[in-house]
């Protein structure tokens, strides 16, 4: 899909999701037929068929042959990629999405580094210490290091050798986005951070998983706090920080 039709889908699936939340419709309910909810929300019924394409791709929406369109149950069905697709509309997740998504983040990079030592290559370490490098010059010039955190995590998962492991990280890391964007607009956090890459990657060349899992473990529990207080400012469309808690500032 081009850039331009994907803007298109997306302001359509925003509307859908607009039209659910006002009319509160729950899990089960059946969708207005296509004219309608076209004519409802204002946009082509092509634009609206490419953007029910997209929500039943990501087990949003079950589309049912001579039948119409049905909301799925979201905490149940939906896929991954859906948690991305509502972080890029700035759509607000709910609580228990908010809670597990960060106990699954957490679960999945301390399994992601104990497999890394086990299995890293000299090109996985020659990758995670390029993006440390990358990081440490991005910070002398006083800049952020929020791609090259996610591009970090990723390489961690890579280093796996376990190709679904990366995919499933791939389709979930973005959903972090804007939270994670937040949290590094502030240099001294993109510092903590990067002591603590080169100390995983330290030990991911040692190969010394039990140190790199008590490594992430301190990483990922630091993070929760301020996740869970953005992922809630954001959902409410507050672009702002949760209040300071010096003890636990720093990220994955």
């Amino acid at each position: 899909m081009s850039p331009r039709g994907e803007s298109r889908a997306h302001d359509v699936i925003a509307r859908i999701f607009g039209l659910i939340e006002r009319e509160k419709l729950p899990a089960g309910a059946r969708l207005p037929a296509e004219r309608k909810l076209a004519e409802q929300l204002e946009v082509s019924r092509p634009a609206l068929r490419e953007a029910m394409a997209i929500l039943e791709a990501l087990r949003i929406v079950e589309c049912r042959s001579n039948s119409g369109n049905y909301l799925r149950h979201r905490d149940q069905d939906a896929s991954i990629e859906a948690l991305s697709l509502l972080s890029e509309l700035s759509l607000p997740l709910s609580e228990a999405e908010v809670a597990q998504s960060v106990e699954l983040r957490m679960l999945l990079e301390q399994q992601a580094v104990v497999l890394a030592c086990r299995r890293r290559t000299e090109a996985d370490l020659a990758v995670l210490r390029g993006l440390v490098g990358e990081s440490a010059a991005r910070l002398a010039r006083g800049e952020t290091i929020l791609d090259q955190d996610q591009r970090f995590h990723l390489a961690i998962a890579a280093a796996t050798g376990n190709r679904v492991l990366l995919r499933l990280m791939n389709g979930f890391l973005p959903a972090l986005h804007g939270r994670r964007a937040l949290y590094f607009r502030d240099l001294e956090r993109c510092r903590a951070s990067h002591a603590m890459h080169e100390r995983l990657v330290a030990a991911i060349a040692a190969q010394d998983d039990a140190g790199a899992a008590a490594l992430m473990a301190q990483h990922m529990n630091a993070a929760t706090f301020y996740y869970r207080e953005a992922y809630a400012r954001i959902g409410q469309g507050a672009d702002q920080e949760p209040e300071a808690q010096n003890d636990r500032e720093e990220i994955a």
